[in-house]
């Protein structure tokens, strides 16, 4: 569907929740309104609810499996401190 905004997927909310504290917080207060609000589809919101590891990894590998991945490459330039003792 062109323009409909790309599917949320479980990792990069599992990573927001770990960046950011206000949204743990949240999250550990109330689970069902903060997943309601995450932009996870139904299924996505009952792994995590579930909290069965071997289901949310397997999702995971799912999502990822079929996720489009832009990568750019960067050059990186160190000063001679780095890697000197």
């Amino acid at each position: 569907m062109e323009g409909s905004p790309a599917r949320k997927l479980i990792g990069e909310w599992l990573i927001e929740v770990g960046e950011n504290e206000d949204l743990r917080r949240r999250f550990h207060e109330d689970p069902g309104n903060t997943l309601a609000e995450s932009g996870l589809d139904e299924d996505q919101q009952r792994i995590i609810r579930e909290g069965s590891q071997a289901e949310i990894q397997a999702a995971i590998r799912d999502e990822y499996g079929t996720a489009k991945v832009l990568m750019f490459p960067m050059w990186h330039f160190f000063t001679a401190e780095e890697g000197s003792e």
